[in-house]
């Protein structure tokens, strides 16, 4: 925007009224934190099911 800037009428100017940047990283790492639980609940259920870790793992 800086470099296009420089083209627009005199007395003209822009401004950013929502960054929605912080909003995307938040959800991708609320995501991720989702996915992480969400494997440990699932190893957890499957290891109670067969009570065995080398079974668990292989599955």
């Amino acid at each position: 925007m800086e470099e296009l800037k420089s083209r627009f009428p005199q007395g003209i100017d822009y401004q950013i009224p929502y960054n929605q940047t912080e909003f995307v990283k938040v959800s991708i790492a609320e995501v991720m934190e989702t996915l992480v639980i969400a494997i440990i609940l699932v190893t957890a259920v499957t290891y109670i099911f067969l009570q065995d870790w080398r079974t668990t793992i292989i599955l």
